[in-house]
């Protein structure tokens, strides 16, 4: 597939040079077909966009994009900062996919589902939702997208 990344062989991501190689075009298929089954667009989108790097450099990628934020509490009567109220929250950039496992390996209760029956209800279609962030700064949306697994 195409890919806006790469200019006459060169792939430049912030402040970095590198010289664009084969092989990472199979896992560009395989991944936006999983995390988009259904969207064409955005699996286009994912292919011409997606780009295999080295730990050390997705090591410095992830330091230099990682949004931080320092966040304060103010004396809802004073109206000054708190002591002690200074804090950081760390925000991942928007179009960050995560992969991870999703289990259930015993469900208490005698008359409630099964494991097999709670992580296939879960995992039935893809959710929206909050994990961690504040929903009074609209951070943490993420949706959750499912494949593969035992007994699928």
């Amino acid at each position: 597939p195409g890919t806006v990344l790469a200019k006459d062989g060169e792939v430049y991501l912030e402040d970095l040079d590198f010289r664009r190689e084969e092989g990472a075009d199979e896992w560009a298929d395989f991944l936006s077909r999983q995390v988009f089954p259904d969207d064409p667009e955005w699996v286009s989108l994912f292919r011409e966009r997606m780009a295999v790097v080295s730990d050390d450099v997705f090591g410095f990628l992830a330091e230099t994009g990682t949004e931080v934020a320092a966040r304060i509490r103010i004396d809802p009567v004073c109206r000054t900062v708190e002591g002690g109220a200074l804090w950081y929250e760390e925000s991942l950039p928007a179009e960050t996919l995560m992969a991870g496992t999703v289990w259930c390996d015993r469900v208490y209760g005698q008359n409630g589902p099964s494991a097999g029956d709670l992580i296939r209800a879960f995992c039935a279609r893809p959710l929206r939702c909050q994990l961690g962030g504040k929903a009074t700064v609209g951070k943490g949306l993420v949706r959750l997208v499912f494949s593969g697994g035992e007994g699928r």
